[in-house]
């Protein structure tokens, strides 16, 4: 009885020591599971999460039709005096660019893993990212009402009024802010003719906030999936998980050579849109510093990992890239 029991116990260990084989490239966590039937991943709390997403948007729209703070401008102020020129990517552009670049990502990671788990965390974390960032730019930017750098451009001033302006403010004299033929022409400030809203909206830049929202979460996405952050990692995997982010950054500097915002307000921008992201991808994916075997996954609200702190639970250990194994507790 003891050498029958000294057997199992030394064939347990052994089997417990032999080497992890790897797994194929398109097996997953989540495709693995999902065929054995043992670790379900939907839930009903998810539609919520939907319907947030929604109403975000629905909400930031409704926002943007707001007219923004009445903000008084001064008639010589040269900050808003800068020339107006052509956008070379407009709102639509950017936002196809981003929904694109998203797509061909998810159908990428979604071929080689056959994970429909992965893909849906996916899609979720980057509509939260983008509704979220949305919705608190556009009340930022209605609240402050800051005028644009391009304001005396877009405003569409007369030629008369424009003359007008000009000569006083060339005149260099500080009673320019008292010059009653100024006061005649514009006697609440410098305002604009057309009516339009946009021209004082330059806080917290649309585009590259967008941008951001996108480019930083795919950017947190890439680096799971690469593993960025686990030993044995290269230098082309970093450069290629910053690729998203490099383009809200270069989208920052478009709309400020573009003039249409002002340096500081793209910098809030990206801030702020860094921060949804990454919020967002907390809580649809395992962090990026657990477990190397988890990295990458996306989270379970059905059936979480065990803790590795629980005792008297069966623990976990990771074959290969995906595949999670349940092993007996020890004694």
């Amino acid at each position: 009885m003891a050498s029958e029991s000294t057997r199992s116990r030394n064939a347990f260990q052994d089997d417990s020591e032999m080497p992890l084989q790897p797994t194929t490239t398109r097996q997953s966590m989540s495709s693995t599971t999902a065929r054995r039937g043992d670790k379900p991943w939907w839930e009903h709390s998810y539609i919520l999460d939907w319907l947030i997403a929604v109403v975000y948007i629905s909400a930031g729209l409704i926002v943007n039709g707001i007219s923004p703070t009445k903000r008084y401008v001064f008639w010589c102020d040269d900050s808003l005096n800068y020339p107006s020129h052509g956008q070379v990517i407009t709102f639509g552009l950017n936002l196809m660019i981003c929904i694109v670049t998203s797509a061909l990502i998810i159908l990428y990671y979604f071929y080689r893993q056959r994970s429909l788990h992965d893909a849906h965390h996916t899609t979720l974390g980057l509509i939260h990212s983008f509704s979220t960032s949305y919705l608190i730019g556009q009340i930022l930017r209605t609240i402050a009402g800051e005028q644009r750098p391009n304001y005396v451009a877009e405003c569409n001033l007369h030629s008369e009024d424009l003359q007008v302006l000009y000569q006083v403010c060339a005149s260099g004299s500080p009673v320019n802010w008292d010059n009653e033929e100024l006061m005649l022409k514009f006697p609440y400030g410098l305002e604009c003719q057309n009516n339009t809203t946009d021209a004082e909206r330059s806080f917290m830049a649309e585009q590259p906030l967008i941008a951001a929202a996108f480019g930083f979460y795919l950017s947190l996405y890439l680096a799971g999936k690469l593993r960025v952050f686990t030993n044995g990692t290269t230098l082309g995997r970093v450069l290629i998980c910053f690729i998203p982010s490099y383009y809200s950054v270069v989208m920052a500097f478009e709309v400020i050579a573009e003039n249409r915002n002002h340096a500081p307000d793209t910098f809030y921008a990206l801030g702020l849109g860094a921060a949804c992201a990454t919020f967002s991808y907390v809580l649809t994916f395992e962090s990026l510093f657990s477990n190397p075997g988890l990295v990458g996954l996306p989270l379970n609200r059905v059936s979480p990992p065990p803790s590795k702190n629980e005792n008297n639970r069966s623990s976990t250990r990771v074959r290969g890239e995906y595949e999670m194994i349940e092993e007996p507790p020890r004694s």
